[in-house]
């Protein structure tokens, strides 16, 4: 049959253009764009593929995944998906290149589809649709260099000449922020593990990630509305309440300043002492012209005290943190593969499967407690500050009690990555959705 797809697509200085694409397809048996611009998947039975490409300051990652709907099926399982994998998958980036020269993040785009179009089969490929997310982490500089990716990918799908695919709709590309990033990623834990599926009850799953930029997102469900509910989603007829954000997204930066500021705030001019630094370590703090020097003492009570004062005063405030109540105690919680990074280099030892609140306290003790080398690596006030940071956010940010186990997921469950790609992709192409609306 003859398939009419109207597209409408914002450009830069308010400018819209439409593309008209004229095509034989069958649409009983493929993904399709409807005029409003929201994707549908195929109508199971079928098969179909999907593109997820992901972006950050520093690299491009492409996921390409492949579903097979069945009929009994009204909701995507995860025996339903694959992962294929792509070669190459991972492109590094100069993002500031690209916010000044924007035409150099073409060849990467080219590469992109050339690597999609070796694994996704001829028949399928007007068919999947190609999503580019870019996580808009930072602000300034390098979030006006992520804003300029964003156009110039635009540009880029909306040529069909540049690519085979379904071409984009409004939820193709776009901007994420950690609130959703984190969302994705606790679609996808839920997914993989099934928690979805009808004969299953309630997710009662909650997922926590740490970065060593002292970035940390929690998300989890409720069973009630409140001020501190973020999202509401809906898989197949089950509504979830969720609490789903991210603190401290201005990263280890914006944290040390503000440790130094409410350091100086507390030392006056006198002896300059920094108890989030290691006994012993040399410390210099250039603020414009004025630079400071301080002496590390490993005082984890005081570097508690005083960080504390920063996390729950700062951050609350700047991030309206929805972190007033505790947890249900019904939630199990769950720390994302990359936590075990920063578990390492902060020293927590025994903690790559299963770790406490309490452990993230002995390893910041250890840590803080001298700058003599231990296994081969000094210890700095960045893994001193971030041990005690983690441990104050567990324990009165997010309420954990320090005997509150947190289990660490595996890298991948049955080839799959876990991550967020694939929650984007269950979430935009609505495969946990039981009503299908064109």
């Amino acid at each position: 049959m003859v398939f009419m797809l109207f597209v409408q697509s914002p450009l830069p200085h308010g400018i819209f253009y439409f593309i008209l694409t004229v095509l034989m397809v069958d649409t009983t048996s493929s993904a399709t764009v409807a005029q409003n611009g929201r994707i549908s998947p195929c109508k199971a039975p079928c098969t179909e593929y999907g593109i997820v490409a992901t972006a950050r300051l520093e690299r491009i990652d492409l996921k390409i995944y492949k579903v097979v709907r069945r009929a009994e099926d009204e909701i995507a399982k995860a025996s339903d998906v694959r992962q294929v994998v792509a070669s190459p998958g991972q492109w590094q980036i100069n993002i500031t290149a690209i916010l000044y020269e924007p035409q150099t993040f073409d060849p990467i785009l080219k590469a992109l589809v050339e690597s999609a179009k070796k694994v996704i089969p001829v028949n399928n490929r007007f068919s999947t649709p190609f999503f580019f997310l870019v996580l808009q982490s930072e602000k300034g500089v390098y979030g006006e260099a992520l804003n300029a990716m964003s156009l110039r990918v635009i540009g880029f799908l909306n040529n069909l000449n540049n690519h085979p695919f379904l071409p984009p709709s409004k939820r193709s590309i776009a901007i994420i922020h950690e609130r959703s990033e984190i969302l994705f990623k606790w679609l996808t834990v839920n997914f993989l593990a099934g928690y979805f599926d009808q004969e299953k009850s309630h997710s009662k799953v909650g997922v926590l990630g740490l970065s060593l930029n002292t970035v940390t997102q929690i998300a989890y469900p409720v069973h009630s509305t409140s001020m501190n509910t973020t999202e509401f989603v809906t898989i197949g007829t089950m509504p979830y309440l969720l609490i789903a954000q991210s603190y401290t997204t201005e990263g280890f930066g914006t944290t040390l300043r503000e440790y130094f500021t409410k350091l100086g705030q507390v030392q006056g001019q006198g002896k300059q002492t920094s108890p989030c630094s290691p006994q012993g370590a040399q410390v210099q703090v250039v603020d414009g012209d004025i630079v400071k020097q301080y002496i590390g003492n490993g005082n984890v009570q005081q570097c508690l005290k005083i960080l504390n004062d920063v996390i729950l005063n700062d951050y609350g405030r700047w991030t309206r943190s929805p972190y007033i109540r505790k947890p249900p105690k019904y939630i199990k919680f769950y720390a994302l593969p990359q936590v075990v990074n920063v578990l390492n280099e902060i020293g927590c030892l025994g903690c790559e499967k299963v770790f406490t609140p309490a452990k993230i306290n002995a390893a910041a003790r250890l840590s803080c407690s001298s700058s003599q080398p231990r296994n081969g690596d000094l210890p700095s006030t960045k893994n001193c500050l971030n041990a005690n940071f983690f441990y104050l956010m567990l324990t009165e940010s997010y309420h954990f009690e320090d005997n509150t186990p947190i289990t660490v997921l595996p890298k991948s469950v049955h080839g799959i990555d876990e991550d967020w790609a694939l929650g984007a992709l269950l979430y935009k192409l609505r495969l946990l959705s039981y009503k299908i609306v064109p």
